[in-house]
């Protein structure tokens, strides 16, 4: 086992007596053209009590360099695991923080996110966990697909068990949690490569109703290398397979649930049939 375990030094000069600790899980492998930026973009919203945790695979591009650069800044261990579900799970157990939050390494916080979550459930103590909207970017973060997230956004703000049962409309990045959730929950099912953050969802739905922050905390970025793009068929596949397992007794919501997964499918061929003509 490689790594660093440091006292990180982004103290802020806002009060920090009225925020809890947050601990952000990053898991990552390969992917040094992002990570820096997703790291940056935590470090740089100056929140007064927080631990960066990066669980790395072994990664053999420059991610370990670029680690090694944020010194004590960050805590970050790199050995072979089982994939991205197991690094979260490691993560998980490592952190320290009240509050869970889990930022692939791709993708980014909004500025103002941590000060926004840490006052919320600082003001709302029966706050077990909470989601807000998120935005899409491309490779250079350009923001795209401004039609997904407004569809997105209608469904975050109608929230039901049901509606989440139907269709996956929580992004991952803008999900936190208190540590006494995964205590109570339990671990990522490691079994699932694609859709862990989505059968996580729906087993503390299935205890404890989310609270909602109605404005942007990340931003998710979709690229080529994304396993958003690269694994679609098989992503929305366990999305399908994870509705089915929490909605027993319930086929009219699996039946809604197979017809958006053929149209997502749907929509990312022809996505994908586009972006091949116009090079794009």
């Amino acid at each position: 086992m490689n790594g660093q375990f440091g006292k990180n030094t982004n103290n802020a000069s806002i009060g920090s007596g009225a925020f809890p600790l947050i601990s952000a899980v990053i898991p990552s492998f390969n992917q040094s053209d992002f990570i820096a930026k997703s790291i940056d973009s935590i470090l740089g919203q100056d929140y007064p009590r927080l631990e960066i945790i990066v669980v790395d695979g072994g990664s053999t591009d420059r991610t370990l360099e670029i680690l090694k650069s944020y010194g004590n800044q960050i805590r970050w261990i790199s050995e072979k695991d089982r994939g991205q579900t197991d690094a979260l799970n490691k993560g998980f157990h490592m952190a320290k923080g009240e509050i869970i939050a889990w930022l692939n390494t791709d993708d980014l916080y909004d500025e103002g996110c941590l000060q926004t979550v840490g006052s919320y459930f600082q003001n709302h103590p029966d706050c077990l966990w909470l989601y807000g909207r998120c935005v899409i970017i491309d490779a250079e973060g350009r923001e795209i697909r401004k039609w997904v997230t407004a569809y997105k956004n209608f469904f975050c703000r109608r929230y039901s068990h049901n509606s989440l049962l139907i269709q996956n409309f929580v992004s991952q990045m803008g999900v936190f949690f208190r540590k006494r959730v995964f205590l109570e929950i339990g671990e990522l099912d490691v079994s699932l490569r694609n859709a862990m953050d989505y059968d996580y969802w729906l087993r503390i739905a299935a205890r404890y109703r989310p609270h909602f922050i109605d404005r942007n905390l990340g931003k998710f970025r979709l690229h080529p290398g994304s396993k958003t793009l690269k694994e679609t068929s098989n992503l929305f596949g366990n999305d399908y397979l994870c509705a089915k397992k929490y909605a027993k007794g319930k086929p009219w919501i699996i039946f809604l649930h197979k017809i958006f997964h053929i149209s997502i499918l749907c929509y990312y061929s022809l996505f994908g049939l586009l972006a091949r003509l116009t090079g794009k």
